[in-house]
């Protein structure tokens, strides 16, 4: 009974075969991709950027307006920030801004 072996000729021992977009030779379309959705325009960014800014803001003052039992003020300032939370994840999808 002979054990199947395989042929030493065959075998090579340097590095394992390539993976990703590098063996299959479009890394030049991967990073023009990648490159592509990073860019967005100037004014979505700052649109996107005055949102979450208001949101860290306005964190404290809902805080403030909680522990002074002010329950309404609270509650309607939490729904104005919550729905700018909304609006710019919706915007930053549609306009590839991460």
């Amino acid at each position: 009974m002979t054990s199947a072996r395989p042929d030493p000729a065959r075998l090579d021992s340097s590095a394992p075969p390539a993976r990703g977009p590098a063996a299959r030779g479009d890394m030049n379309r991967d990073t023009s991709a990648l490159n592509k959705a990073r860019r967005g325009s100037a004014r979505a960014s700052a649109l996107i950027l005055a949102g979450t800014s208001l949101r860290i803001f306005a964190t404290p003052v809902v805080m403030a307006l909680i522990l002074g039992r002010s329950w309404m003020a609270a509650a309607i300032v939490f729904v104005v920030v919550a729905s700018t939370d909304w609006f710019d994840g919706r915007l930053a999808r549609r306009w590839n801004v991460s």
